[in-house]
């Protein structure tokens, strides 16, 4: 019996990931868990950059694994996805609940992420430009965005070019999420 999924969204900023999360959401009744929503709430309340980087993961994990103990849930998770970790606790969660995974990375051209960087509205844990990093991290950093985006062993990866225009509903069955689908979507291209 299928107890749901588990979608582990990846990609730089400005790649798509959000407006994607939300579009297959939509589509499919899956609750979006945001890391950028998470941190950023945790910065407004006076945390620190490291502080609030580790409590946002820990609220991440902790909320993956009471939701997908859900008979059925339907969870989409927001994150960059540069940590080989990330990516070993939520496929773990996934198979300790038998819910099926999915990595589905976003990728864009340069200018394109560019230009929605500067577009979108912008919680303090992102960037505003492309080569720096969110206003709350420390000097010293090396640059967040210029890390590889790390897909699990043995996980296959699926990506999805936001750049130019894109079917969800053809992504979804290339996924094997169709079974998922809500209701039918027409062809478009992330704004964000």
């Amino acid at each position: 019996m299928s107890r749901g999924f588990l979608i582990q969204m990846a990609g730089h900023a400005g790649a798509g990931k959000t407006t994607v999360a939300h579009r297959l959401a939509q589509r499919t009744g899956a609750a979006v868990l945001d890391l950028d929503t998470i941190k950023s709430a945790l910065l407004d309340a006076g945390q620190d950059w490291e502080s609030s980087s580790r409590g946002s993961y820990a609220a991440i994990y902790a909320l993956v694994d009471d939701i997908l103990s859900i008979d059925g849930a339907r969870l989409i998770v927001d994150t960059p996805s540069y940590w080989a970790e990330i990516g070993a606790r939520l496929t773990a969660a996934a198979d300790r609940h038998g819910a099926e995974y999915l990595f589905l990375e976003c990728v864009a051209d340069g200018a394109v992420r560019a230009q929605r960087l500067q577009s979108r509205t912008r919680r303090r844990s992102q960037v505003a430009e492309l080569d720096s990093n969110p206003p709350d991290s420390p000097m010293e950093m090396d640059v967040l965005h210029r890390r590889p985006i790390h897909c699990p062993d043995g996980t296959t990866r699926v990506v999805v070019r936001t750049d130019e225009p894109m079917d969800l509903v053809s992504v979804m069955a290339g996924t094997g999420l169709a079974a998922f689908q809500q209701q039918r979507g027409d062809t478009e291209r992330p704004r964000g």
